[in-house]
């Protein structure tokens, strides 16, 4: 694959970025963060119904139907071009027999996220779709320096891309 190819291309500016809740419930006072944090790195929020629950046998954000139509919806609205899990826990196991992969085909967006979402990332990459091991709004973003940090990072990634050969510098939060 040449240098210059993208693995993920850049966003446009304003980006809409759908946040689902595919796995566990936001913990107390953290959903009400993650459309200010969002804005303030320069994109626009799109919460689908699973982030505002209600919880589903205490560590699902929601049932799984509501979950599932989430990820289906957000990863085919035009207006989003991001999908981005609210945060980790459990819960995307339980979707994947069900998950349109004729739609993940049609639909690469990228997804943003890890914990449990490694599960959709495994199922997107043997469609040959890339995503974003990345931190998560309501699971990193709020805590602290390095928590924003991480955020600030991926914002600029998002932006930029991501190219075929690129390297991340952990130490720096930066990709060469």
């Amino acid at each position: 694959m040449a240098e210059d190819t993208f693995l993920l291309p850049p966003l446009p500016e304003r980006a809409c970025l759908g946040v689902i809740a595919p796995a566990g419930p936001p913990r107390d006072g953290t959903l009400d963060l993650v459309v200010p944090l969002i804005e303030r790195l320069g994109f626009r929020a799109k919460l689908f119904p699973s982030c505002h629950g209600p919880a589903f046998l205490g560590h699902l954000a929601a049932d799984d139907g509501r979950r599932l139509a989430d990820l289906h919806e957000a990863l085919d609205d035009r207006q989003v071009d991001a999908v981005i899990g609210l945060r980790g826990g459990y819960g995307c196991l339980r979707l994947l027999d069900r998950i349109d992969r004729a739609l993940l085909r049609r639909s690469p967006k990228p997804l943003i996220g890890y914990s449990d979402l490694t599960a959709l990332h495994a199922l997107r990459q043997q469609l040959g779709v890339a995503g974003w091991h990345a931190p998560m709004p309501a699971s990193d973003w709020h805590k602290g320096d390095a928590g924003w940090a991480d955020a600030v990072a991926l914002a600029e990634r998002l932006r930029r891309g991501l190219r075929a050969g690129d390297s991340l510098d952990l130490r720096s939060r930066r990709i060469r």
